[in-house]
């Protein structure tokens, strides 16, 4: 039996076999040799390993204080968690019974560990004018209602450009605020919409201070932006004409700060128009365009001659706190017709 033993363990140390029982024993097939975790094997009768098994389990329990938690992740003390009576805070974890005390408002109660939840499921319905669908959504207990907000966000995006809101219980869920869900008592299977419409895009706007008599004479005008986070750029403004000559206006996007040898990521011949309302008009892409963070693009526009509107006073840096975006604008080394902190292009529109 021990040159039997000593040809398992060697062949255990070189990696063949590992923590496995060896039955092969020459003077009873009805044992079999056992290795312990502290290395130490012993000669057991196969009809006592069920008992041996769970003897070995009891006692990794004991060692093991996280083994009954460990599929609830962060349940500890001064935790916010949610029960089936509301939400509270942990007061203990005790895992000998696996009995959570949970302080809810003055008092503290008992439950069982399946009735406490950091992670909160909720149902997102989407509706928009090309489809409809429903998901789920994992909601951290500890979670604000800016935190749902940004959650909800990556959730819509899409390559159809609509602009998205957001509604719990009939109410708009706002950007920035700080309403936990214990605030606002969300509960699992609770029901969240997202309503898609053609409704008006997050703008950053550089200028302002409208008036007219912006000249052309075939040289563009451009303006280069950076992004502090991943963004999906739906257009971008351009003034229209001050008077009533119609001006053909070549609009482009590049990626880079100089055009000339930049890569061209959108296109569009159009059309500016006098008319007695709003002096700027959007230009609109058919698809968003995804754009990285900290990466130069430039706006370029073109108009052989005639005059628009102009803005002024440009701000170096616009916040779009919706998005938790900042648009940083710089002066572009190819605008040939003036525009800089005044002149074309006041407008970004992100989706």
């Amino acid at each position: 039996e021990m040159c039997i033993r000593d040809r398992w363990y060697q062949r255990r140390v070189h990696g063949e076999s590992k923590n496995m029982f060896f039955e092969e024993n020459i003077t009873n097939r009805n044992t079999v040799w056992k290795q312990y975790q502290d290395e130490n094997w012993i000669l057991i009768d196969k009809d006592t390993l069920p008992e041996i098994r769970d003897k070995q389990k009891n006692l990794k329990k004991q060692k093991d204080p996280q083994l009954n938690v460990s599929y609830h992740k962060g349940l500890q003390k001064g935790v916010l968690v949610h029960t089936p009576e509301g939400y509270g805070k942990i007061q203990t974890v005790a895992n000998e019974n696996g009995i959570i005390q949970v302080q809810i408002k003055e008092e503290t109660k008992d439950f069982k560990q399946e009735e406490v939840q950091t992670e909160i499921e909720v149902v997102v319905a989407y509706l928009c004018p090309e489809f409809q669908r429903e998901d789920t959504m994992i909601i951290s207990s500890s979670a604000s209602e800016k935190d749902i907000y940004q959650q909800l966000r990556l959730l819509s995006e899409s390559d159809i450009p609509y602009v998205p809101k957001f509604y719990y219980k009939g109410k708009l869920i706002s950007h920035d605020s700080e309403q936990t869900v214990e605030d606002l008592k969300v509960a699992p299977g609770d029901n969240f919409l997202i309503l898609a419409t053609n409704g008006d895009f997050l703008t950053a706007k550089r200028l302002s201070s409208e008036t007219s008599n912006w000249m052309y004479s075939g040289l563009p005008d451009a303006i280069t932006f950076t992004l502090s986070k991943d963004a999906r750029l739906a257009g971008f403004g351009v003034y229209k004409s001050s008077n009533e000559q119609n001006l053909k206006c070549d609009a482009r996007i590049y990626e880079g700060d100089l055009p000339s040898k930049g890569e061209l990521i959108f296109a569009r011949v159009i059309t500016l128009q006098y008319t007695d309302d709003d002096q700027t008009i959007p230009i609109i892409f058919d698809t968003p365009l995804n754009l990285k963070a900290n990466q130069k693009y430039t706006c370029w526009i073109k108009i052989d001659n005639g005059q628009s509107y102009f803005g002024q006073y440009g701000a170096e840096s616009v916040n779009i706190p919706e998005l938790n975006l900042d648009v940083k604008f710089f002066n572009c080394k190819e605008s040939y017709n003036g525009t800089k902190s005044k002149g074309q292009i006041p407008t970004l529109y992100f989706l």
